[in-house]
């Protein structure tokens, strides 16, 4: 079995419980995470597992979708973070790919209900209860609008006593 090692310079005493904060800001919203690591205690060198990094992003998806910030960056890190292609969510919302790509750059303001949708979609995601696989199979299964279907009866709920 080979000794885990820093990828910089080569060293083995590492640090198994360190913790990387990385800052950015999506549009105007400034953003802090921290990610458990591994550090190196020699060069200081620090490594994400690339697991860890998407769970991050997704967690950060999830706070911007619960605290409703709205910005073209902020639609386009969300549907990023689930790991939606712009064409997928282009599908799933029924508009052509260049609306999506005009709300990401700012080209047109995002419209509230595909946003409302995207946050519902990383909640989803974020919790388990439906994949974004799940979505595009579904979505893919779907009828074409207007399309004919065979009768549909529905029978109503009892009368109150």
């Amino acid at each position: 079995m080979t000794t885990p090692h820093c990828p910089m310079c080569k060293g083995t005493d590492l640090n198994w419980q360190a913790r990387h904060d990385i800052a950015q800001r999506i549009g105007s919203t400034p953003i802090r995470i921290r990610l458990p690591c591994v550090a190196c205690r020699s060069c200081g060198e620090r490594v994400v597992d690339g697991d860890v990094i998407s769970r991050g992003e997704l967690e950060v998806a999830r706070v911007l979708a619960k605290r409703n910030v709205l910005s073209p960056e902020s639609f386009r890190f969300v549907r990023m973070a689930i790991g939606l292609q712009s064409k997928q969510l282009a599908m799933i919302l029924s508009v052509q790919p260049e609306t999506v790509s005009r709300w990401e750059h700012g080209q047109r303001d995002v419209d509230p209900t595909a946003w409302s949708l995207l946050r519902m979609l990383v909640e989803d995601h974020a919790s388990g209860r439906r994949s974004i696989d799940d979505v595009l199979r579904e979505e893919r299964d779907l009828p074409k609008p207007g399309a004919s279907a065979e009768e549909i009866f529905v029978e109503g709920p009892e009368r109150a006593a």
